[in-house]
C-alpha cells in the first residue's frame, strides 16, 4: 500500500519511506523478511538526524508538521531519483523545540543495486552557535 503523503524508494531489498511534508524516515523495511528495521518511535527520539548544540544544551532537529504549519521555513526540499532508488532531503531550518535555528541540513539515502544503502549527511551552521556533535542515521 502507498500513501500520497510518503515518498518511496526500493532497490528489490530495501525500501525506504518518507514523509512528504517533514522528510522524517517512516519506514526502512528488509523486503526478504517484510522487517521494518526502524525501532525509533518518533516522539521518543529526533529522526532522521540529531545535532547537539550549546554543550549538549540544545538538540537541533527537523519540525513536525505542526511546527512547519507554524514556521515554513522548516519544511524541507525533497527530490527523489526518477529511479526511485535515492532521495535528497536539504533543510534550511532546524528547530529545537523551542526556536528555528539557521543551520542547514542536507541527507541523502541511496540504496544501491546490491541491495545496500549509502547515507550521507552535510551540515552548514549560519548560526551564532556552536554545533557540537551530529547524530546521522537516527533509526
Amino acid at each position: 500500500m502507498y500513501y500520497q503523503s510518503r515518498y518511496h524508494l526500493s532497490n528489490g531489498r530495501l525500501s525506504l519511506a518518507l514523509d512528504s511534508l517533514t522528510g522524517e524516515l517512516l519506514e526502512l523495511v528488509d523486503e526478504t523478511s517484510g522487517e521494518n528495521l526502524i525501532k525509533n518511535h518518533t516522539f521518543a527520539l529526533p529522526q532522521p538526524f540529531a545535532i547537539l548544540a550549546k554543550k549538549g544544551e540544545a538538540c537541533l532537529h527537523p519540525g513536525s508538521a505542526e511546527t512547519i504549519a507554524r514556521y515554513p521555513q522548516l519544511q524541507p526540499e525533497i527530490a527523489v531519483s526518477p529511479e526511485g532508488q535515492s532521495a535528497t532531503v536539504t533543510y534550511h531550518a532546524l528547530w529545537d523545540g523551542e526556536r528555528p535555528w539557521e543551520v542547514q541540513v542536507k541527507y541523502t539515502v541511496e540504496l544501491t543495486e546490491n541491495g545496500d544503502s549509502q547515507w550521507r549527511i552535510h551540515v552548514e551552521n549560519h548560526s551564532t552557535e556552536t554545533l557540537k556533535e551530529v547524530r546521522f542515521p537516527c533509526v
